[in-house]
């Protein structure tokens, strides 16, 4: 017997240095952490504010709640009296913006808001439309962001209708249900959809829609320089259908957002509006009731098989008769017709029986068992054909390649199903 075998010590740990020599050994949580972090950069904030008492608190809420502070960029069309336009702060080009106009000038929201994508747009990443009068949740921006990301397209934009607050009242962040837009009709004396927001379950996933709201509109900054705002032809009513279907022509895809980021104030009964100071009727207010003039509004170039006539067929909104089907009335519209809109494919990864994974539009994945929609991921990293997922509720990686299905812990890659071929 051998009795002068060299003890080898601890140290020697032979198991972890052959686990950080396999081909993934960077790939670990310090470096999917970084990757998944990159998407959070600046924000760029429109306010179009008319007289509004509301508008500090609004700015104040909005930084206090934001994880990232240091990537929001605030940037005001402010439409007061002399003495209010001369004490607000002045402009900070990096990080606050402001043009200033006498109430008595102002020719509408449409304007106001055209006015600051042509001057105060920089080199931001993400676009955020708001009125001037609304209340965030705790680190909204982070989550306003992964929520984006977690879009079926390639040109995502969320917005609705969004939850109600009432200044004084602290009690919205309470209601956590997101909501949806409907189109039960039209607006009288307009062509403007009388759209009504209803509360939903939270969903695992943003919610397809048509429908775009003025005071809650979240994109990418590449949309303003595809849809310019439209000018002071419409003063009020009309806005939020121009600018949905001129983002449907240049291949852009609304959904509502399945949890709840941002609360509005509604009716403020009692507070200054355009409409009322400058005296103009009901049908001076928005589009009026012609066809071929809210065609007019909506002349745009647009891509390849996304035209007018399209858009009312999906929607089952027609601006020619007035009338609206039941799909458009519910507010949730089948997400097939956007995969076939955009000719998108979904690649199907089969496990065993009940668990099936599924690669689909934006780099989004879905975990299905029994044929429900179990967990959604995001992929934000991908090399070799292996492709590593995150799991923005559960908040884990997951890696998935061509045999195997597998979950990050302690830095090791631990198999959770086989793929079947």
């Amino acid at each position: 017997m051998n009795t002068n075998v060299e003890k080898i010590k601890d140290e020697y740990d032979f198991d972890r240095l052959k686990c950080y020599l396999r081909d993934d050994c960077h790939i670990n949580k310090n470096l999917l952490e970084k990757k998944r972090k990159s998407i959070y950069q600046k924000i760029f904030i429109s306010i179009a504010s008319y007289r509004d008492p509301e508008l500090i608190p609004t700015i104040l809420n909005c930084l206090d709640n934001a994880k990232y502070p240091e990537n929001i960029v605030i940037g005001i069309c402010l439409q007061e009296g002399d003495a209010i336009n001369k004490k607000f702060p002045r402009s900070n080009k990096d990080k606050f913006r402001v043009i200033r106009m006498k109430y008595s000038e102002a020719k509408g929201v449409c304007y106001a808001r055209n006015l600051i994508q042509k001057k105060l747009v920089r080199d931001e990443t993400y676009f955020l439309q708001i009125d001037s009068h609304m209340r965030f949740v705790p680190n909204w921006d982070k989550k306003l962001i992964d929520c984006l990301h977690m879009c079926e397209s390639l040109k995502p934009i969320l917005s609705v209708y969004v939850g109600v607050y009432k200044p004084g009242q602290n009690d919205y962040l309470e209601n956590k249900q997101p909501c949806i837009l409907t189109a039960p009709n039209f607006q009288a004396n307009t062509l403007n959809l009388n759209k009504q927001p209803i509360y939903i379950n939270e969903r695992k996933l943003p919610i397809y829609s048509y429908l775009g709201s003025g005071h809650f509109f979240f994109t990418y900054m590449k949309w303003c320089e595809e849809c310019p705002y439209p000018d002071k032809k419409i003063l009020f009513w009309g806005e939020e259908d121009v600018i949905s279907i001129k983002s449907f022509y240049k291949g852009w895809d609304i959904f509502a957002p399945n949890k709840a980021f941002i609360y509005h104030y509604y009716g403020r009964d009692g507070e200054n509006k355009i409409w009322e100071t400058m005296n103009t009727d009901d049908k001076n207010k928005g589009l009026h009731p012609d066809y071929k003039k809210v065609k007019l509004f909506t002349k745009y170039e647009n891509v390849k098989n996304r035209t007018f006539d399209k858009y009312c067929r999906l929607t089952g909104i027609n601006y020619k008769t007035g009338k609206i089907n039941d799909i458009a009335k519910s507010g949730e519209f089948p997400i097939k017709d956007l995969y076939k809109l955009n000719n998108y494919r979904i690649t199907k990864y089969h496990c065993n029986n009940d668990i099936r994974f599924e690669k689909r539009a934006n780099n989004v994945w879905h975990e299905y068992k029994n044929g429900e929609l179990e967990y959604a991921y995001k992929c934000i990293y991908s090399k070799n054909k292996e492709n590593y997922l995150y799991d923005y509720d559960r908040k884990f990686h997951i890696k998935v390649n061509s045999d195997s299905i597998n979950m990050l812990k302690d830095d090791q890659w631990i198999k959770l199903y086989d793929i079947h071929k």
